[in-house]
């Protein structure tokens, strides 16, 4: 099947090529293809503490400040409790705190980015 309707692909199909103008870039189960990082996003009335915070703890990957939360990378086995405690026993209440995983179309973007 050939689509660009990613989140169908990712749906209905166990395998997937992502082919750029005729160069094969990736190919194998959509799981070994979507990065197993979770992506959170988290928010609190002190949003420079919060960004600190996050900061020195070692299970973060990345953090981005965006609009109105922190978007930071941790890897999939990582126990979010223990980030919400952390945070609590910092002086730091979430008001926003949502995970998820990589969806196939944000790693298509990525993927297909890397090859210009």
């Amino acid at each position: 099947m050939a689509s660009h309707i990613l989140d169908e692909v990712e749906k209905i199909c166990s395998h997937v090529a992502i082919i750029k103008k005729g160069q094969l870039l990736a190919t194998g189960p959509v799981g070994s293809i979507i990065n197993s990082d979770i992506t959170v996003e988290l928010a609190s009335n002190d949003m420079p503490m919060l960004k600190s915070f996050l900061s020195g703890i070692p299970m973060v990957k990345s953090l981005h400040m965006l609009d109105k939360f922190i978007e930071i990378t941790v890897d999939q086995n990582e126990d979010f409790a223990v980030l919400n405690k952390l945070a609590f026993d910092n002086g730091i209440i979430l008001t926003h705190f949502v995970g998820r995983k990589k969806r196939l179309e944000t790693e298509f973007l990525e993927i297909t980015s890397k090859s210009n």
